[in-house]
């Protein structure tokens, strides 16, 4: 803000010669950047003025001097009250200003507060990504090696479970084979009991032969003094229709039945695997036990028979034979 006042030598053209020459560009806030400079201006507005009056009382020589110094003094006054007002408007605007400033002051403080707590926020999500990347390294590493330990236990299985198929295809050869075996035993058995019988069969047959040719007939007196006496032999017989006694010989069911030669005794097997020798002394009586029964060691009995001899008799079943005295 530049202004310049001329002065001439004669003081009552002064007034006539003042020029204000205000250098700018767009309006009045322009030239006056601060409230100081203002006052200095008006003050010095005054002091042209009083000036002004001053002169007009002492050089009042002429009406028309002195009409023209009033028509500058009011000018002068115009002029002062217009920057009166504009000072005051541009103080307002300094204030708008001052506080728009302030406001833009808390924003950027906002702002820097932000971007110091974004930094922050940078700062720990850099270094939780590190951790993670070191997190993700060390679990790869575990899971690489869980692989491996998991091809190696495959590797494992897959030969246990061959050795496993062989183990099984062995127990199935010599399940087999134990089978093959069982099956000819029991051949072998069903043989020799086959045989028994058919040796029994002939010698039964013999022995009826030879009673008939003798056809001696021995009559029971009721009371005998021997234990061992020989019945009569009947040539002729008849299928029973009904049964004489019904008691039970074993706890469970009776596989084996069988007299002797004398008809006096008969021995009986069952699925207890007990062998129980019976004393049937007449139709009239229930068979009773002649001695303690016998266990056999096997599963069940299947089959008695009595040797020709009275004093013992041997027992049978799938797998082995045994003898049992029969006094």
């Amino acid at each position: 803000m530049n202004f310049s006042l001329y002065k001439q030598a004669d003081a009552a053209s002064c007034f006539h010669n003042v020029e204000l020459n205000v250098c700018g560009e767009n309006s009045c806030c322009d030239y006056f950047e601060d409230q100081a400079l203002m006052r200095i201006f008006s003050s010095s507005l005054l002091l042209i003025a009083g000036v002004a009056v001053s002169m007009l009382f002492k050089y009042n020589a002429s009406s028309a001097n002195t009409h023209a110094l009033e028509q500058k003094l009011f000018r002068l006054q115009e002029e002062l009250t217009e920057m009166h007002k504009k000072r005051g408007e541009n103080s307002q605007q300094i204030i708008d200003l001052t506080a728009t400033v302030q406001e833009k002051d808390k924003e950027i403080h906002h702002k820097e507060a932000m971007i110091s707590d974004m930094l922050s926020t940078n700062l720990a999500l850099k270094q939780a990504n590190r951790n993670l990347e070191l997190s993700l390294a060390e679990l790869g590493a575990t899971n690489q090696m869980l692989k491996d330990e998991h091809q190696a236990l495959q590797m494992a299985f897959s030969a246990l479970e061959e050795k496993y198929r062989k183990c099984q295809e062995d127990n199935q050869d010599l399940v087999a084979r134990w089978m093959d075996q069982k099956a000819k035993d029991a051949d072998r058995m069903n043989e020799e009991n086959a045989d028994f019988i058919k040796d029994r069969q002939r010698k039964l047959a013999r022995d009826l032969e030879e009673a008939a040719k003798e056809q001696h007939v021995t009559e029971n007196s009721g009371k005998s003094q021997l234990d061992g006496f020989m019945p009569p032999i009947c040539v002729k017989a008849s299928v029973p229709t009904r049964a004489q006694h019904v008691f039970d010989a074993h706890d469970g069911e009776v596989y084996s039945v069988q007299w002797n030669s004398s008809g006096r005794f008969f021995a009986t097997g069952g699925a207890d695997r007990k062998i129980k020798l019976w004393d049937y002394h007449n139709s009239l009586h229930k068979p009773s036990p002649v001695q303690q029964a016998f266990v056999h060691l096997l599963p069940s009995i299947h089959a008695s028979l009595f040797t020709p001899l009275p004093q013992a008799f041997p027992t049978q079943n799938v797998q082995r034979k045994m003898r049992i005295p029969a006094e």
